[in-house]
């Protein structure tokens, strides 16, 4: 049901409601659908501002490699991570739900790209190593089911993301 200001208006006209019950409950529907996502003008200029940053950190990061190193990488992707744990947190302290979500999401997307270069730092991903798809492939060729690294960075990755994410932000 489709609920408008003049529907209310109109309740108050006929005496079901007062108009100081009209007002409030006109502003609490309001306040309802402040967090609800929908096709308005500033929920897409959140999902695009989202879509933008997680690109620009996705794609321009890594083309820095050469310049920044496995610890520059790793100082970055720290500092990110750190920065968007504070902005969600601060998001959510205004009750913004939907861009608190967006930065939650730039933490999980980071990371892959932190626990790459940790694991570069480490030693566990040696130089010189062709990269293979593993997704499809077959044991043994490139980083297969027995690798280290396969289980170290695969699952670890995206369920260590996404575990913290939605264990502190219900």
């Amino acid at each position: 049901m489709h609920i408008t200001r003049l529907d209310l208006d109109a309740a108050a006209h006929r005496g079901l409601l007062s108009p100081e019950q009209s007002e409030a409950l006109w502003q609490f529907l309001l306040s309802l659908n402040r967090d609800r996502p929908g096709f308005r003008m500033t929920h897409i200029l959140y999902y695009l501002g989202g879509m933008l940053s997680i690109s620009a950190l996705s794609l321009f990061v890594p083309l820095a490699w050469d310049l920044m190193g496995d610890g520059g990488l790793v100082l970055v992707s720290l500092s990110y991570m750190l920065l968007g744990v504070a902005l969600t947190e601060w998001l959510l302290g205004r009750q913004l739900r939907i861009p608190a979500g967006l930065t939650a999401a730039l933490v999980v997307a980071l990371t892959p790209l932190l626990a790459y270069a940790v694991q570069r730092l480490l030693g566990l991903w040696d130089d010189g190593m062709e990269y293979r798809d593993t997704t499809y492939s077959s044991p043994g060729a490139g980083c297969s089911w027995s690798s280290p690294r396969w289980w170290s960075a695969r699952p670890c990755c995206g369920a260590t993301g996404c575990r913290f994410c939605s264990c502190r932000w219900r």
